[in-house]
């Protein structure tokens, strides 16, 4: 049986990850590669009462040296709004975790996790995931986007 997580490079050097259903195919928050060279990652998670009922999903990109970026997050539209908190703290422990295995098992990334968001969002987020801290003005990835960091 392969892994969960596998790592490739053609002649190119170019690598290929491929993730599926990442920790396991029974956990109850899975990641899978959404894009054929596996630099997409998206994070599922069932709400606990009903496992076949996708609550959440994250977006992560995936940069061979940089760190973990989420790129996006949504949720079931018939979610409750009181579960949403939860749902999404869980799916960032998930991203987190991906993050430190990435880089302790395959040597991909720096084991940061980069979250790429809009301004309206960021003061929620920031309240509700004080371990995250500001990346600075000049070092933002895309204009217009404000950007919080774990550092591993």
């Amino acid at each position: 049986m392969s892994e969960p997580i596998e790592v490739f490079k053609n002649r190119e050097q170019d690598t290929q990850i491929r993730v599926r259903d990442w920790p396991d195919v029974r956990a109850p928050w899975r990641v899978r590669s959404v894009d054929r060279r596996g630099r997409e990652l998206q994070i599922e998670g069932w709400l606990n009462f009903e496992p076949q009922t996708v609550a959440g999903r994250l977006t992560l990109h995936v940069d061979g040296r940089e760190p973990l970026t989420i790129l996006r997050h949504e949720f079931e539209d018939d979610l409750v709004a009181s579960l949403r908190p939860e749902v999404l703290g869980q799916l960032v422990l998930c991203a987190r975790a991906i993050a430190t295995s990435l880089r302790d098992d395959l040597g991909v990334g720096d084991g940061c996790l980069l979250w790429q968001l809009e301004s309206t969002q960021i003061r929620e987020i920031s309240r509700r995931f004080p371990q995250f801290e500001a990346l600075p003005r000049h070092r933002r990835p895309r204009p217009r986007k404000r950007y919080l960091i774990w550092r591993a």
